[in-house]
């Protein structure tokens, strides 16, 4: 099994001088000489780590801030880079063998998807990636690398039972035809998990009479097959992917289960690369379909009714894209590339009492070229990399419809706008045991269609469409280095400066709409300018059966000049902590593994006036496996060791200890 490979820092894995990488680049490059800071996670360090679902893996990562407030129970997680807020998804790229899955109508990722054992590793390239990635990478690209069939026959099976009357099944089945380079392959898996449950609403909150505060609970559920043919200089793959989850909320008025959400997503991709004389080819097609379901109940007042909504948005994104690769002399490489990019919404909000139904639709179409210049001139030289990408976006066949709230109905401004985005870095080895880089970029975020289109109650505020909302761009100054004082040992440090312009963030307008009682309305708006600084370091140290690993994270994220709100001139980011920390530990012993693992969240703020601050908070957890012989392992693990009911918003508590039992098999 993979969890009996040798024990690994948690935080990281420092990564052999051979180690090839394809994220920064979207082609195999050596990381040795990469003059941009990225970070390997292996299926080994996967494997060590007590955590319920992938993304949580990310958080012992420096330069990640990771928020999934109701554990494995939370309907989205959202990871984010270089200090910028966690209240959307959308600044930061999620790649899945190459596909990007963040939906264009909110930016969002469905982490809840993705089996930790199907994953072989993780690049997490850090800082803009939009000059060759465009919009959704202006913080940084995490690249999930799956499994692929390897051997003639493999299999693995999975099944675990853990607290809250929770158990998940996950297995995986895969051939080759013949273990040469060139070989039809296939590989097929699935999952399934159930949980009952924790109440996530604090005993103060629990105060209203026809309100039943129950358990949050999921069912979930997915499989996906792949299809492909390799040779030697290339290979061309099809696959399919399918999953359904459903989350409850923690409260119930009058429907049987209670206020929830459904995520039903289907992804297909046809992808290929291969040589052409001596370039280098690759073409990517794929479909993603969400379609996306809540039911949210609403207690009667003096003054209102009971109110049920259900709520069903089928969200779309296309993307056709393909570069070639062409060697020059003195070890250069230029690619040029070309990307094109649909996103689709429509959303309906059918009210039971009234029968009112209320509407929001839209698109966006982008369209994109892009160059990269990678050149080494000299064996022992610098090796530098240039980017040049340009995107034009165009959104069209706006509408939204509340005949209830009229603030913006009808149909929506028709909008159009580009973006030219960069990206040099260079990377120079100074000894054989040290080498730094220097790099800046520009990167830049177009807004998500519902952020153009929906009107919508979220958190305890009314979030009201902005149809003229454009894109932010933020320029990073970047300083690094890498250092080996000793055989085992690696640190890693970053030194970092943002400057967003026209950044896109939630603000209170001031005014006040009044639905089943008074809410604040807030609108997603350009702001002037934001400003963050940060540093980041990591280390590992390995030896004999031991391995420990650290990680810090420091962010200063600000705003500086807002001009539709000077009140929040100076004011931190929402849901961007100053620092954050890791620590773990992995011991090897003959007749049993070990590993523990420790992370601190410092504390942040909850709105954009900077009045209702997250407390810090720290975990603690811990592993412990052994192998049993023909193929079986067996794992005990313990989130939370210390039972700390955080909060990372205004009304739900984490869940508490979660202990989890594993018995897995590989053939």
């Amino acid at each position: 099994m993979l969890a009996l490979a040798p024990a690994m820092a948690m935080a990281q894995t420092s990564p052999k001088l051979d180690d090839m990488v394809v994220t920064a680049t979207r082609y195999e490059r050596p990381l040795a000489d990469l003059p941009a800071r990225v970070t390997v996670v292996t299926a080994a360090d996967l494997q060590r780590l007590s955590i319920g679902k992938l993304d949580e893996a990310l958080a012992y990562v420096a330069g990640v801030t990771q928020s999934r407030q109701d554990g494995a129970y939370s309907f989205s997680s959202v990871v984010s880079l270089r200090g910028l807020s966690t209240s959307q998804q959308g600044r930061t790229l999620v790649l899945v063998d190459g596909i990007p899955v963040n939906t264009s109508a909110t930016g969002s990722v469905n982490w809840n998807r993705i089996p930790v054992e199907m994953v072989e590793r993780i690049e997490v390239f850090k800082g803009p990636g939009s000059s060759i990635y465009g919009g959704d990478a202006v913080g940084g690209v995490i690249n999930i690398i799956t499994r692929r069939p390897r051997r003639k026959v493999e299999a693995f099976a999975v099944g675990e039972v853990a607290s809250y009357q929770t158990d998940n099944q996950r297995g995986m089945v895969a051939a080759r035809s013949s273990g040469t380079a060139s070989a039809f392959y296939l590989r097929g898996y699935g999952f399934h998990g159930h949980s009952d449950g924790y109440n996530s609403t604090p005993e103060a909150l629990r105060t209203n009479s026809y309100t039943s505060y129950i358990n949050r609970y999921y069912e979930e559920h997915g499989a996906a097959a792949l299809g492909g043919y390799e040779w030697k200089t290339g290979r061309t793959e099809f696959e399919y992917t399918a999953s359904d989850d459903i989350r409850g909320e923690g409260t119930r008025i009058q429907a049987p289960d209670g206020a929830n959400r459904r995520f039903g997503l289907d992804t297909y991709r046809v992808s290929g690369e291969g040589k052409l004389g001596d370039a280098d080819w690759r073409l990517l097609a794929y479909r993603q379909q969400e379609l996306y379901r809540r039911l949210s109940e609403t207690p009667p007042t003096k003054t209102t009714n009971y109110q049920r909504v259900d709520t069903v948005v089928d969200r779309r994104d296309y993307d056709f894209s393909g570069s070639i690769t062409q060697p020059l002399v003195f070890g250069q490489k230029l690619t040029l590339g070309s990307d094109f990019k649909a996103g689709r919404v429509a959303g309906v909000d059918l009210y039971e009492a009234t029968s009112v139904s209320l509407n929001d639709d839209g698109k966006m179409d982008t369209y994109a070229v892009y160059l990269q210049d990678d050149l080494k001139p000299w064996e022992g030289g610098p090796a530098i990399l240039a980017s040049l990408r340009y995107d034009a976006a165009h959104f069209y066949d706006g509408y939204y419809s509340n005949p209830n709230y009229a603030i913006v109905t009808g149909p929506l401004t028709t909008q159009n706008w580009d973006a030219l985005t960069w990206r040099a870095s260079v990377r120079q080895r100074l000894a054989d045991n040290f080498s730094a880089y220097l790099s800046y970029s520009r990167g830049f975020r177009q807004p998500s269609l519902e952020d153009m289109v929906l009107n919508l109650v979220k958190k305890s505020n009314y979030s009201l469409a902005n149809p003229n909302l454009g894109p932010e761009k933020i320029d990073t100054y970047e300083l690094g280095a890498d250092y080996v004082p000793m055989p085992g040992f690696k640190f890693s440090p970053s030194l970092f400066y943002s400057r967003g312009l026209d950044f896109i963030y939630s603000i209170n307008t001031g005014a006040t709409v009044t639905l089943d009682k008074p809410y604040p309305v807030y609108q997603s708006q350009n702001v002037a300018a934001v400003d963050i600084y940060g540093a980041e370091a990591e280390a590992t140290y390995s030896a004999g059966p031991a391995t420990l690993g650290a990680s810090y994270t420091f962010n200063r994220s600000r705003i500086s000049n807002c001009k539709q709100n000077s009140a929040l001139n100076g004011l931190y980011l929402a849901d961007a902590p100053q620092n954050q920390a890791t620590a773990s530990a992995a011991w090897r012993f003959p007749w049993l593994n070990t590993s523990a693992s420790w992370r601190y969240k410092g504390g942040q703020f909850y709105d954009d006036a900077n009045t209702q601050a997250i407390s810090p908070y720290s975990t603690l957890a811990f592993k412990v496996w052994r192998r049993l012989g023909a193929g079986f392992t067996v794992s005990v693990a313990m989130e939370n060791a210390l039972n700390k009911r955080y909060q990372e918003s205004e009304t739900d508590l984490a869940p508490g200890r979660t202990g989890k039992a594993t018995v897995a098999w590989e053939f």
